[in-house]
């Protein structure tokens, strides 16, 4: 089972190292400015370096041909929901199952910056990607857990609902609204996943038994060394 890492929670850690060594760098021009003494007026308005996202980050050509294009988004129709800094329309709604919090989800997506950049795909791999609904941001978990099965949505997630004034550089800068197409193939619930779970250490089980039995079955066969 293939888990969808970039939507999850988990912050990055470069942007504590990159903030101290722009931190650094402005103390560095300030002193050489300054020749040792109280900063100038130009010098208190010395702007911090941020890291922010880079157009080389985008991955805008790598979506395959008939895959979603951020051309065909139509952001007069998004639709305020019942949270604040989710906005999104139903391309497709679905007839199947909703999924709930304690679920995994199947889904094809394609997520872009709100200029068009577009920083990650599932098409790019060809296949969907399965993630639990409780390790993704929050827009994700309020976006899916409201659609059903089958359902194709165009979502608007403020940063609040994502990545917050941290971003995840270098492709999603800070205080980013995400858009995402997302269409919902499957839910998986918890009993499903732990049958999964089971069938699959069951027949790797098997496997190993058998292979340590063919081995044991041509040891035995195997003449003794002659003394």
């Amino acid at each position: 089972m293939r888990i969808a890492l970039n939507v999850s929670k988990r912050a990055p850690i470069h942007r504590r190292s990159l903030l101290l060594i722009a931190f650094a760098l402005a103390v560095v021009i300030l002193g050489c400015r300054g020749g040792g003494s109280n900063p100038s007026a130009d010098d208190r308005d010395l702007p911090l370096i941020v890291p922010t996202v880079s157009k080389t980050s985008c991955v805008d050509k790598l979506q395959p041909e008939g895959a979603p294009q951020f051309a065909d988004i139509d952001t007069s129709r998004f639709q305020d929901s019942a949270t604040v800094g989710l906005r999104y329309y139903d391309i497709v709604e679905g007839t199947g199952d909703t999924p709930e919090l304690v679920d995994a989800v199947s889904v094809e997506y394609t997520g872009w910056l709100a200029d068009g950049c577009m920083f990650d795909t599932s098409y790019i791999n060809e296949t969907p990607v399965t993630f639990p609904l409780l390790q993704v941001i929050e827009g994700w978990q309020l976006a899916f857990s409201t659609m059903k099965e089958g359902g194709v949505r165009v979502i608007e997630i403020a940063p609040d609902l994502a990545y917050g004034a941290t971003g995840r550089p270098p492709r999603i800068p800070p205080n980013a609204t995400l858009i995402f197409r997302a269409e919902l193939l499957s839910r998986i619930t918890l009993a499903e996943a732990q049958a999964t779970v089971a069938a699959e250490q069951a027949v790797a089980t098997a496997e190993a038994e058998s292979i340590f039995a063919t081995a044991t079955a041509e040891a035995e066969l195997t003449p003794a060394p002659t003394p």
